[in-house]
């Protein structure tokens, strides 16, 4: 029985080396596949149609797209993918106008890469798609993705190079200066099978994945890299030449041959599961080349839709060996120049208004005499407007001897427009202490009355409205957000967005002067400034001599004033995010703060300005009496 059992032992032993050996080998032949990757690859190379392999590359030539649209002008749907000012007339480089905008096919949508199959979805588009951008390489991105998502999409060939010559963004990227990199030498074999990308999911079938990558890639953007690049640094990158046989060897087209050391994929053929596609590398920046570079974007767009880190070779070969070339070369002669079109591109309510304000009274940059001292009489000379709280006014209380100057009408901010309706001569606005009468006034002006501000409000008629002398300090002078650093160079942002709804610039203005009035002056205090300046994009509204000698908030802007137009500093304030303007005691701040409030910025007035952070330091411009 013993005997038995240890033949029976050897026998099981043997057994197991060679069954282990078996499953070792079958491990070694077999690609470790992902599921979700197994998933998509499956429905790709069945229902879903395997575009890369059945019919790209999908371009066509401007010269058969004008034919058909000849014979149908509404042959396509026509989506031009720039959305970015690259150019103005003759590519001389951009000019704040956007290069849709500059000349497009008619009847062309513009659309960005990211948003294609949102956009033929949304507008249940069917029939033919034609997706145009600068040189073919976006464009290609999205008709893989367009064709993929089961439209029938086609790029231009050469974008809107190929167009026309006053879109040719291809003759500057051509070259022949890497001859020397490339041989006829027989084709490396390929890597042995890999491993599949990993594709993190939660989905469950490949259509749904499908969907879900064609938006991340998109998302994304199209991948592109230098020839120069990839040549002067191979090992970074595992080099696809997607040529037939011949042309890698030099006899075909390209007659220099290759890149030495890059692999030969079939094009239409090589990247499936039954041929080469488990050859890539996972672990490796894939280089894809070919002629133009736009067959190669599609086929980039799907590598990386399998999960591949995959980028195109810009401009293919026509940037290596162009000169070399006897076919696929881009010629710039042979542009047919086609008709194109323009768009103005219609203002928007910011640029109405700005329009309407700068061609009349732009009183925030011309502010003459604003500003008025309190003199005895002075309600002899205006119609005074006390905007202080009408139990200050009449002194309920009791608290005052002087409640309110002779002749002057209470209102508040928002009934102030029944209290001045039907003046037509100069008013004068009263506060506490100047900064909320500098708000007034400003939207007054604005509305087209001759108003003014009374200086340093109540506080200087008597020492019982004294609002000022509490809140002056030099507790800043020695701070550490108190600089004298050089300025900053001005940001240039974009403008705000105004939706009021109308379309005339008087008719914009009244409804944000309302607006304005609803809000009411915004102040904040120099504690709150100074505790967090990186907090706020800070405008110190003086002269460059003033900020240079007294110094600064840390990170101020320099903004001189009387500059605030759209050809000068506006764009230095930010649509975005807070807004904080100080200047030597908050008056004129506020009062500019009026004018940004109504052009639809978040602003905010620095209080007391200057006077409330460096007194001490101050020659002029100062609060002058503590009672």
């Amino acid at each position: 029985m013993k005997k038995f059992w240890n033949i029976s032992l050897v026998i099981m032993l043997v057994l197991s080396v060679f069954t282990g050996c078996a499953k070792d080998d079958d491990k070694n032949d077999e690609p470790d596949i992902n599921a979700n990757f197994q998933l998509l690859i499956d429905y790709l190379e069945a229902a879903g149609g395997n575009y890369l392999t059945a019919n790209a590359p999908r371009v066509v030539s401007a010269v058969t797209v004008n034919t058909n649209l000849q014979t149908d002008p509404d042959y396509y749907t026509i989506l031009d993918v720039r959305t970015a000012d690259k150019y103005g007339p003759g590519t001389q480089g951009s000019n704040g106008v956007l290069d849709f905008d500059e000349g497009h096919i008619e009847g062309a949508v513009n659309v960005a890469t990211a948003d294609v199959v949102t956009y033929c979805a949304d507008n249940s588009v069917t029939g033919p798609i034609l997706v145009t951008c600068y040189t073919g390489h976006d464009a290609g991105y999205a008709v893989a993705a367009l064709n993929l998502m089961g439209y029938e999409a086609y790029s231009l060939g050469f974008g809107m190079s190929g167009w026309h010559t006053d879109f040719d963004l291809m003759s500057g990227n051509i070259g022949s200066a890497h001859g020397g990199s490339f041989v006829t030498d027989a084709a490396p074999a390929l890597p042995a099978d890999g491993s599949s990308p990993v594709i993190n999911t939660t989905l469950e079938t490949g259509e749904a994945i499908l969907a879900e990558q064609v938006d991340a890639v998109l998302t994304t953007g199209f991948a592109g890299v230098s020839a120069t690049t990839v040549i002067d640094n191979p090992d970074d990158y595992f080099i696809v030449n997607y040529f037939s046989e011949d042309d890698y060897l030099g006899l075909g087209a390209c007659p220099a041959g290759h890149i030495d050391g890059a692999y030969q994929y079939t094009p239409n053929l090589s990247l499936q599961t039954a041929e080469d596609i488990y050859t890539l590398p996972t672990d490796q920046t894939i280089a894809v080349y070919c002629w133009t570079g736009q067959h190669g974007s599609q086929t980039t767009f799907f590598l990386n839709l399998l999960g591949y880190d995959a980028v195109d070779v810009k401009f293919g070969v026509n940037a290596m060996v162009h000169d070399q070339l006897t076919g696929h070369v881009w010629d710039a002669t042979t542009v047919p120049n086609l008709a194109y079109v323009e768009t103005v591109p219609q203002q928007t309510e910011f640029e109405i208004l700005i329009e309407h304000l700068e061609g009349g009274d732009n009183w925030v940059n011309d502010m003459t005499g604003w500003i008025v001292d309190y003199y005895a009489g002075i309600e002899n000379d205006y119609f005074l407007l006390d905007i202080r709280s009408a139990n200050d006014f009449n002194d309920v209380n009791n608290e005052y001897d002087l409640d309110h100057l002779p002749n002057a009408v209470n209102a508040s901010l928002t009934t102030m427009l029944s209290a001045v309706d039907g003046q037509t001569g100069p008013i004068l606005v009263i506060c506490y202490s100047g900064h909320s009468a500098a708000y007034t006034h400003m939207l007054l002006r604005l509305l087209g009355y001759e108003a003014y501000s009374m200086k340093w409000g109540m506080s200087i008629v008597a020492a019982e409205h004294d609002r000022w002398t509490g809140n002056v300090s030099n507790d800043y002078a020695a701070d550490p957000n108190w600089s004298h650093d050089p300025a900053p160079a001005l940001p240039t942002y974009g403008y705000p967005t105004l939706t009021t709804g109308f379309a005339n610039g008087a008719d914009i203005l009244a409804l944000k002067v309302g607006d304005a009035i609803e809000m009411g002056f915004v102040g904040i205090t120099a504690a709150t400034v100074m505790a967090d300046p990186t907090s706020y994009n800070i405008a110190n509204y003086w002269a460059l001599t003033d900020y240079d000698n007294y110094g600064h908030i840390a990170g101020a802007l320099q903004v001189t004033p009387a500059t605030l137009t759209m050809a000068e500093n506006l764009s230095a304030f930010s649509p975005d995010m807070e807004n904080v303007i100080y200047c030597w005691t908050g008056q004129t701040g506020a009062a500019v703060a009026a004018y940004l409030t109504v052009l639809g910025y978040d602003i905010a007035d620095l209080k007391f300005g200057t006077n409330a952070m460096i007194f001490d330091e101050l020659t002029s411009h100062k609060w002058p009496l503590p009672w």
